[in-house]
């Protein structure tokens, strides 16, 4: 084989071969949409248990890991709480997510994905004994989207930061 020839069946076997750089891509793109689904899952979890059940953990946890705010927190502030913070957890899994493919920081698409979720979660609960599709909940998670939205960015904007002063 001449040269030339030799020179191209290196080159395809470069490309076959995946870099290193690539596997560890792919494993953070993967590990950033788990978390993302897992926040989901766990919504519609809560979601699904009905009135009862749903308020006596939110008592039992209210009282048992915060016993501290149940002297000063009502039930129903705790629960919007817990709205609140779900939705945020989940617009900055979706935007970390939607990051780690597109490498940009537009929040639309994360914001609608979490958005779209968060009223489906409200139509779900509309069909459980005991709970209710409100739109102050919609409200709540809206604002807990927006919160976990500007998180990801104060968080991502910190790491740009340190990176290019490392450099």
């Amino acid at each position: 084989m001449h040269k030339p020839a030799k020179r191209r069946i290196c080159q395809i076997k470069k490309l076959k071969q995946p870099a290193k750089k690539d596997s560890a891509r792919i494993a953070v793109v993967a590990l950033s949409w788990a978390l993302t689904l897992l926040c989901m899952c766990a919504i519609f979890y809560f979601s699904s248990r009905v009135g009862d059940e749903s308020a006596d953990q939110s008592l039992l946890f209210m009282r048992g890991l915060l016993g501290f705010v149940s002297n000063y927190v009502s039930l129903e502030v705790f629960r919007k709480a817990a709205h609140f913070f779900e939705f945020g957890l989940l617009s900055f899994f979706a935007y970390n997510a939607f990051y780690q493919v597109r490498k940009n920081l537009n929040a639309l698409p994360p914001f609608i994905l979490s958005f779209v979720y968060c009223v489906s979660d409200e139509i779900h609960q509309h069909f459980v004994d005991g709970r209710a599709c409100r739109l102050f909940d919609i409200f709540i998670d809206t604002l807990g989207i927006i919160f976990g939205l500007l998180a990801f960015y104060a968080v991502a904007s910190i790491i740009f930061k340190l990176s290019r002063k490392k450099m």
